[in-house]
């Protein structure tokens, strides 16, 4: 089962969608408050080259690397460190590719970048396309970063 989540541009900053998917936003949170907002893509890019560093972490989230994989966690979730459920589970592969993009898209500031997830894969996707609802209401952003 296909499942997204969109972040969409915002007085000049990206801002995460309250409404999708919970673990998806884990990962949309990550890239807004930590990639954009506290360090810089080549700290978490070397970080996942480094085979000796297994945690580190941002302003929102946890990053642990487990086998090949990163679980990411958000540390203001209620239940944090509590299981799994409330957490990302990402091939390191797979964050490289989309740590990647998102460096590509923050660039381009599309008007909304979609996190799409097919599987154990974990792709974004970019519009310049709003629907009426994405573009008019003040009351669905919940600013991060």
């Amino acid at each position: 089962m296909m499942k997204k989540q969109v972040l969409l541009l915002h007085r000049g900053n990206y801002s995460l969608r309250t409404v999708g998917d919970a673990k998806l936003a884990i990962l949309g949170d990550f890239l807004i408050s930590d990639v954009s907002g506290c360090a810089p893509i080549g700290y978490y890019r070397k970080w996942l080259k480094n085979e000796e560093e297994t945690l580190t972490g941002g302003n929102c989230s946890d990053l642990e690397k487990i086998d090949n994989n990163v679980v990411i966690k958000n540390i203001f979730d209620p239940n944090f460190g509590a299981s799994d459920e409330k957490s990302l589970i990402l091939s390191q592969k797979n964050l490289f590719e989309i740590l990647t993009e998102w460096e590509r898209l923050s660039k381009e500031k599309p008007a909304k970048i979609i996190i799409v997830q097919d599987g154990d894969n974990v792709t974004l996707e970019a519009s310049n396309s709003l629907t009426q609802e994405e573009s008019s209401s003040e009351n669905t952003w919940r600013k991060i970063g």
